[in-house]
């Protein structure tokens, strides 16, 4: 397990139903949202930088209220959603989290081989590429030659 050495008391958004929200003293407040338009998630932020702690937001939508109440944003640049799941802005997320997390430990190693994941992925689309036209010619998975056969890129 990979760490940064800081302590991250991670708590839920609704730790802030409460009438008196967490003292935050020391803490990063970290805001991450698709839409940037969730008053909860709004609201822990805004808290955070009026107790003065620093605030970061991760989200879609640099111009949202969730991005206007932090110090600073990383826009994901994911593009618009048409899935209630988000799932291009969820893994941008990840990937930006993942990225964040390197440049706090300071850890080349990792940030290396996230920088891989783009050719990986790439390559694995590649591979599945090959193997559904050959699927379309034949109508058969087995009689894709084995240059067609899906790979993984194991980047890790």
């Amino acid at each position: 397990m990979h760490t940064t050495g800081c302590r991250s008391p991670w708590r839920p958004v609704a730790v802030y139903a409460v009438p008196a929200p967490p003292r935050l003293a020391g803490a990063l407040v970290v805001g991450i949202s698709q839409s940037g338009q969730s008053p909860d998630i709004v609201a822990v932020v805004a808290e955070g930088r009026r107790q003065g702690c620093p605030t970061l937001v991760i989200t879609n939508e640099p111009d949202s209220p969730l991005a206007a109440a932090a110090e600073a944003v990383i826009p994901l640049h994911a593009g618009l959603e048409r899935a209630v799941a988000a799932t291009k802005t969820y893994t941008a997320s990840l990937a930006a989290l993942a990225l964040f997390s390197c440049q706090l430990a300071d850890d080349a190693q990792r940030l290396a081989q996230l920088r891989q994941i783009p050719d990986c992925i790439e390559q694995t689309l590649g591979g599945l590429a090959q193997m559904l036209s050959a699927w379309s010619a034949t109508g058969t998975w087995t009689a894709a030659p084995s240059s067609a056969r899906l790979q993984l890129c194991n980047c890790f």
